[in-house]
């Protein structure tokens, strides 16, 4: 299989933040929705008292303080592949018995970074059409791994 994502696809994998002290843990990739885009799902089910805290990291992120948001970059790796996951912020939470978090990434490039950064510069550019009345179009750049070697830039 790929290493893409198509409306409808649910990969099961770990995410990690690139640091060491967090591991890894289960999430799941989605896309659901082409307009709302893709979103990570993620268990966080916790304790305060929990002597083994593997999902205190990741509990922080969904207590919608200031204080503890979602990293601006995350990995997602599963059999098909890693997905780099930028910009993101957290979508949703549901408590109770079994929580689970929303975090959506305004950027997934499909391939493993050669230096991971907590924060990628993502472009835009601005056209005008002849004959087009209002202000100019903004169209967002979507990067996308072409290869091992590099990135190649499409309209999204």
């Amino acid at each position: 299989m790929s290493n893409d994502l198509k409306l409808g696809d649910v990969r099961v994998g770990y995410i990690s933040d690139g640091t060491t002290r967090s591991g890894e843990q289960a999430g799941n990739l989605t896309l659901e929705s082409a307009k709302k885009g893709a979103e990570l799902l993620v268990p966080f089910l916790w304790d305060r008292n929990d002597e083994n805290p593997h999902f205190a990291h990741t509990a922080a992120w969904f207590s919608f303080r200031d204080e503890n948001p979602a990293p601006p970059t995350l990995l997602f790796f599963d059999s098909r592949g890693v997905a780099t996951l930028v910009d993101n912020v957290v979508s949703g939470a549901a408590l109770g018995a079994y929580p689970l978090g929303r975090v959506r990434a305004r950027l997934i490039i499909f391939g493993r970074p050669r230096a991971f950064r907590q924060e990628y510069v993502v472009g835009e550019f601005k056209s005008t059409i002849d004959g087009w009345k209002s202000s100019p179009v903004t169209l967002p750049l979507a990067l996308t791994a072409s290869d091992q070697t590099g990135l190649s830039e499409r309209p999204s």
